[in-house]
């Protein structure tokens, strides 16, 4: 028999941690985080590319604003959950895994659940938690944090 092993990914849009629970011992193992891509993107921003207006223009006050940060920070973000996706797809194709579970912001939790039904099929969430835990908890806080929420 196969022993039991639970990986719980920690997540919001700006980082993911990967926890390992075998025999009710919690492991950190990975760290990604979007810090890069959100230094990128304010750089984009601040140079203000991308803006076109209407036709109308000011004279019709009918300018709009094609392309914007929060369009931008949304795309960047789906590119995250993609990189995280593909991540845990592999290690399940590894069997590094038999059990996942998400502790993530509601908001980045539907967009990991969109990237995993356009990406696979094999990978599903045994286990939803929509909580929001701060990147700046230590190890030792967020290992107390899934052992509380896990019951373990």
């Amino acid at each position: 028999m196969k022993p039991i092993i639970n990986w719980v990914l920690m997540a919001n849009s700006s980082y993911a941690e990967i926890f390992e629970v075998k025999a009710m011992h919690v492991t950190f193992l990975q760290r990604m985080t979007f810090e890069e891509r959100r230094e990128k993107m304010h750089d984009i921003v601040s140079d203000k590319q991308g803006h076109n207006y209407s036709r109308m223009g000011v004279h019709g006050g009918g300018g709009h604003m094609l392309g914007s940060e929060d369009g931008l920070r949304r795309h960047e973000e789906s590119i995250f959950a993609h990189e995280i996706v593909e991540f845990l797809v592999k290690a399940k194709a590894e069997h590094l895994f038999n059990i996942l579970t998400f502790i993530a912001a509601p908001h980045f939790l539907g967009e990991l659940r969109n990237v995993m039904k356009l990406k696979s099929h094999h990978l599903s969430i045994d286990k939803e938690i929509h909580k929001d835990f701060p990147q700046r908890l230590s190890e030792h806080e967020k290992i107390a944090h899934i052992k509380e929420l896990l019951d373990i």
